[in-house]
């Protein structure tokens, strides 16, 4: 679905996969204090802390904390500790943002007026990376939701996505960051490893867009970006797990 060879370990990202009926289920539980249909992931942190083999037995710990007002509603983090033979080998960090009533709201009051996108300012640090071109399939959120469980209405089709503020389905985050870290080769499968990922823009489906890279002091840089420029996803690949 991403991309990853097979080479008889576990992807970076895949653990995110593993966990993710665990995640469902405590964001789910009554307990929980939002519907958790609509509810959006914005960023990502990942620590590997040694590369996990295809078989291995793992343990996992999850729990939630950290709610706070943003702009667009409230986000909350959603930890999760992954441990083989009680010994940690993987974390992450998942915030998740809950939309408001009256949020998209004053998001448009703060656009300029026109209700045009903003210039977008080319990053420096991408100005001569490598490019790809990425055609997105419609039928990504669909597929992937099959391979991750994660059913989200917002990525399965127009119709299943429009109540939620979107006219079409969006690709899964981890879905694009999957992709990217593939992408990256050989730097991404070292055995200890932070990855740390923000999305900025729903990735619409179907779509063009473009992957870039670029090297930085430590480590890797990556972004998509839709064809005219606006980034989907930023992020970066830094060697060590402190």
């Amino acid at each position: 679905m991403c991309g990853f060879p097979e080479d008889g370990y576990l992807p970076l990202t895949f653990p995110q996969v593993l966990v993710t009926p665990l995640h469902l289920a405590v964001l789910n539980r009554p307990e929980f204090p939002y519907r958790l249909l609509g509810m959006i992931h914005v960023r990502n942190l990942i620590r590997q802390y040694r590369r996990l083999e295809e078989g291995a037995s793992l343990s996992v710990h999850v729990w939630v904390e950290g709610q706070r007002e943003v702009r667009q509603g409230r986000e909350l983090d959603l930890h999760t500790l992954v441990e083989q033979d009680g010994v940690l080998v993987w974390s992450a960090v998942t915030t998740m943002l809950r939309r408001l009533p009256g949020a998209s709201e004053r998001s448009r009051e703060e656009r300029p007026k026109g209700g045009s996108a903003p210039a977008v300012e080319e990053d420096p640090l991408f100005a001569h990376s490598r490019s790809e071109p990425w055609t997105v399939s419609g039928n990504t959120g669909r597929r992937y939701a099959s391979a991750s469980g994660d059913y989200n209405p917002i990525h399965l089709n127009a119709l299943t996505a429009r109540p939620f503020g979107f006219k079409r389905a969006i690709a899964h985050g981890m879905w694009t960051v999957g992709r990217c870290v593939a992408e990256l080769g050989e730097p991404a499968r070292a055995p200890v490893l932070t990855l740390v990922s923000e999305f900025r823009r729903p990735l619409l489906l179907p779509s063009r867009v473009v992957f870039q890279t670029a090297a930085e002091a430590g480590g890797v840089a990556y972004r998509v970006r839709s064809e005219d420029g606006q980034p989907h996803v930023l992020g970066r690949l830094m060697p060590g797990a402190d």
